[in-house]
């Protein structure tokens, strides 16, 4: 008897703070993704409209446009666009960081180094991407400059570098990533220390990250890359009990949702509460 007064006192809650009719709509990312698959599980507990995108980029703009209450962001891209667009750091909060991402750049050279990109055929990723925005950001601060842009998708770029048709491509995603998982005859590409250093010493959230063969039995010895942290943001005008509640939901049914999308193993707020404290000096107003 106890239990179904918990369960139904539960029930009305969620009501009351999830509105029936009213709609939450998350922008995601491509259909297939993880952006996409966790939006979609979030279904269970909440009403959700889904709305497929690029990534990050595109993912920005809706929210702050208020096209989208809520999207999954590469932190990296918001802090940036944070500080140089004005409608972002005055209509865009974090409601909470979810796991983090690693930059994988794919070559089947296994001693070609990102200083060594120049004049190359690159795939940085597709328009509207975070990877691209990632992989504009390296490139810069690698000094790599006149290479050949193809700016196609994972899934469009790797069959062009295994037909010798591009020299590296550009994946930010969880590890691992199930297109790399059984790959043959590619390697990763190292950042150098020197880029490295610039990387973890700048303004942007990034820390170093390694990836060897526990991680994808191809890769030979270890491969110095960045790690990139995935948020969940909201416009400014998202109640803030309606944000807290959906934060509350997703740690309390986490189990749940990785029965539909495993990438909710991951998700790990309270290990990852510097970034909140790191950014707290961007005013980023929390919920």
């Amino acid at each position: 008897m106890m239990y179904r007064l918990i369960f139904f006192l539960t029930i009305a809650s969620v009501a009351l703070i999830y509105p029936a009719g009213n709609k939450l709509v998350i922008a995601s990312g491509a259909p297939g993704g993880t952006y996409h698959q966790m939006a979609e599980s979030l279904k269970e507990i909440a009403d959700i409209e889904n709305i497929s995108t690029q990534g990050s980029s595109e993912n920005i703009n809706l929210v702050t446009k208020r096209e989208a209450d809520f999207a999954f962001v590469q932190l990296d891209i918001l802090i940036h666009l944070y500080l140089v667009n004005s409608l972002v750091s005055e209509r865009v909060k974090i409601v909470t960081p979810v796991y983090g991402e690693a930059l994988h750049i794919v070559s089947k050279s296994s001693t070609l180094s990102v200083s060594e990109l120049s004049g190359r055929r690159l795939a940085p990723g597709a328009n509207g991407s975070g990877t691209r925005a990632t992989a504009e950001i390296i490139l810069n601060s690698a000094q790599v400059t006149g290479y050949t842009d193809d700016r196609s998708s994972l899934g469009e770029a790797l069959p062009k570098l295994v037909d010798n048709r591009l020299d590296a491509v550009f994946q930010v995603s969880r590890i691992p990533e199930p297109s790399l998982e059984k790959a043959k005859g590619l390697s990763l590409v190292s950042i150098p220390n020197d880029t490295m250093a610039l990387l973890e010493g700048g303004y942007l959230p990034y820390q170093r990250k390694i990836i060897s063969s526990k991680e994808y039995s191809w890769v030979e010895g270890e491969v110095t890359t960045i790690e990139v942290p995935t948020v969940m943001i909201c416009h400014n005008l998202v109640k803030s009990k309606t944000s807290r509640q959906l934060k509350a939901d997703m740690i309390f049914y986490k189990t749940k949702l990785a029965r539909k999308s495993n990438a909710w193993n991951d998700f790990a707020p309270i290990s990852q509460q510097w970034i909140m404290k790191k950014y707290e000096k961007y005013t980023f107003k929390l919920p």
